[in-house]
């Protein structure tokens, strides 16, 4: 069976954007482009010096979130001759590419931070609140086929506690698509 994919285009899904905050430029092909101190400070209400404080601190991330649906499909475990249909099994999610980040001052004028400089993508995650599983009496037949439904968001979030409960996690959407 062919790789489903269902792709937006880079114009398309830049044209779809809601941007949501003054200072936000974001490439979904890429993961990169800059976010301003201001658009992270109001849309957790912090004054600069919390700004300051949780970004050089490390409590401020960022993440691009795809909506997706996996497809598996499953053959019967008792080969028969001929073989029976298979059957699929489809599970929606989200995609969560993290984005990697760097601070951006002017050293030079002042000591403080006047955004997030967004690097590229780094982990991803596949999140499902039902995990596609093949029903009893089946087995998986090849590798899951992903399809990338649409964009979603690029979010902003404030983790106090990293590599602990993500449900701790504050999370704000700069940019709905």
């Amino acid at each position: 069976m062919r790789r489903l994919l269902v792709a937006v285009t880079v114009a398309g899904a830049a044209a779809l954007a809601a941007v949501a905050y003054a200072d936000v430029t974001f490439d979904p092909a890429t993961g990169t482009g800059f976010v301003g101190k201001g658009d992270v400070q109001s849309a957790f209400g912090w004054n600069n010096k919390q700004l300051q404080n949780n970004a050089t601190a490390g409590y401020v991330r960022f993440a691009y979130v795809e909506a997706i649906t996996t497809i598996i499909e499953c053959r019967d475990v008792i080969l028969t001759v001929p073989p029976g249909p298979p059957t699929f099994v489809f599970a929606n999610g989200y995609r969560i590419h993290g984005v990697a980040t760097a601070l951006h001052y002017l050293a030079r004028t002042h000591n403080q931070i006047d955004g997030f400089i967004l690097l590229g993508y780094g982990n991803v995650e596949d999140v499902f609140q039902t995990p596609p599983q093949c029903p009893d009496g089946y087995t998986p037949f090849g590798p899951p086929l992903d399809v990338i439904v649409a964009p979603v968001a690029l979010e902003v979030i404030y983790d106090v506690t990293p590599n602990s409960n993500p449900s701790d996690d504050t999370i704000h959407n700069l940019i709905t698509y």
